[in-house]
């Protein structure tokens, strides 16, 4: 038996019925998925001010918290703590389980889900901002010495020798 029987035999099959696809949830318009559109949005978020200090740039729809699938160590998600940390509002970044992508590449119809941000109005999250509320906020101490404007002079080790 050949690709022809094959082929007949598959005409003959009838097909599986498809489930109706309903309109999507409402929360579906405040979700980001994926790496770029994350990484757009933060950046857009980025906390600029005039020389009075007062913020030049207001989001209108902010993200509140980006969960990530993947680990902090690989390089492609170095940028993601910075970003958090210089973003206004702040931003809760969520490093999930290994397994969890599976469940929400289910979840969400997608073959793939590195990263899911949800916006801060998203409708029905009020049990997921509960939960995260004692998420710690991702702190940048860098970004307090670059602040003051002054010289912090070079502080090199290599090995007991100190140079500098």
């Amino acid at each position: 038996r050949g690709k022809r029987a094959k082929r007949k035999r598959d005409q003959e099959r009838p097909a599986t019925p498809q489930p109706p696809i309903g309109d999507p949830p409402a929360i579906i318009k405040h979700l980001l998925v994926g790496l770029n559109s994350n990484t757009r949005q933060l950046e857009s978020q980025h906390a600029v001010t005039s020389a009075e200090g007062i913020p030049s740039n207001q989001v209108s729809n902010p993200l509140k918290v980006v969960f990530i699938t993947h680990a902090f160590t690989s390089i492609q998600y170095a940028h993601l703590p910075l970003l958090a940390a210089m973003s206004s509002p702040t931003v809760l970044l969520v490093p999930l389980n290994q397994g969890s992508e599976r469940g929400l590449c289910y979840a969400l119809g997608l073959p793939r889900v590195g990263m899911l941000g949800i916006r801060a109005d998203a409708p029905g999250c009020g049990a997921i901002w509960e939960l995260l509320r004692d998420v710690p906020i991702v702190q940048a101490p860098q970004l307090k010495e670059v602040a003051t404007g002054q010289w912090m002079g070079i502080k090199i080790e290599l090995g007991n020798d100190k140079i500098g």
